[in-house]
């Protein structure tokens, strides 16, 4: 049966699924891709070299390192402004619906990346737990953050928006309220179950910020809106 439903979809997608293409030359905004890239990399390399476990960094180097960073993020910005096809349209930003869902991304990847680092070496340092406890803590906050999303996806066209990502932010809250709470005497349950609370606000929100993104925009930007919300998390992960 299985066999046969893939041979069916594989039907259906070759001959409904016609993509309408026009061939025509592109400018490549190679300028601004190396400025964005290496304004990043520094601003990393420099955070990382100011708080990580390596020996103490010149405070010289790390102000020559992040002067270097804004640099070339004021070039990229320049370069954005003139490029005949940015790499980063900056006017999307002026759409409140991209700029917020950036910056609550943003957030979200810091507590994300933080929660997912943090939360294993909590359960082996002080609860005392084997390594594969620690791995398995994690396991209600993915299991929420999948089933939320199906859920999500099926209740976004009658609640909207808004109310999901209000929800989803409410959700992520009380689970980091409820996990600052959390000592060694707590034991596993009461973690598992802000995990869950967390990943169940992760499924309502992540989905939204991409659907809302995605719908801010046209088509011919369609690409970059989506990309600019993975971007904006990714990058909320690394400074978390």
């Amino acid at each position: 049966p299985i066999s046969v439903a893939v041979t069916g979809a594989s039907g259906l997608v070759g001959r409904a699924l016609v993509d309408r293409t026009s061939r025509h030359r592109h400018a490549l905004d190679l300028r601004g891709a190396v400025a964005l890239s290496g304004a990043i990399t520094l601003l990393l390399v420099t955070l990382e070299a100011a708080v990580g476990q390596e020996p103490r960094v010149p405070i010289l180097w790390l102000a020559g390192s992040f002067a270097a960073s804004i640099a070339l993020a004021v070039w990229f910005v320049r370069e954005e402004r003139t490029a005949s096809e940015p790499i980063l349209p900056l006017d999307l930003f002026s759409n409140r619906y991209v700029a917020s869902a950036t910056l609550t991304g943003f957030l979200a990847g810091c507590a994300m990346f933080g929660l997912v680092s943090f939360v294993p070496l909590f359960v082996q340092s002080a609860l005392g737990r084997t390594a594969t406890e620690a791995g398995t803590a994690l396991t209600p906050l993915l299991l929420g953050w999948v089933v939320m999303s199906l859920i999500t996806a099926r209740l976004l066209p009658r609640v909207g928006f808004r109310r999901m990502v209000m929800g989803g932010l409410w959700c992520l809250t009380f689970g980091f309220i409820g996990l600052v709470q959390t000592t060694r005497e707590s034991g596993m349950w009461p973690l598992r179950l802000y995990l869950a609370l967390m990943g169940t606000g992760m499924g309502m929100t992540m989905l939204s910020l991409l659907l809302v993104q995605q719908n801010a925009v046209g088509p011919e930007r369609l690409g970059t809106a989506t990309s600019l919300g993975q971007f904006s998390r990714s990058i909320g992960g690394a400074f978390g």
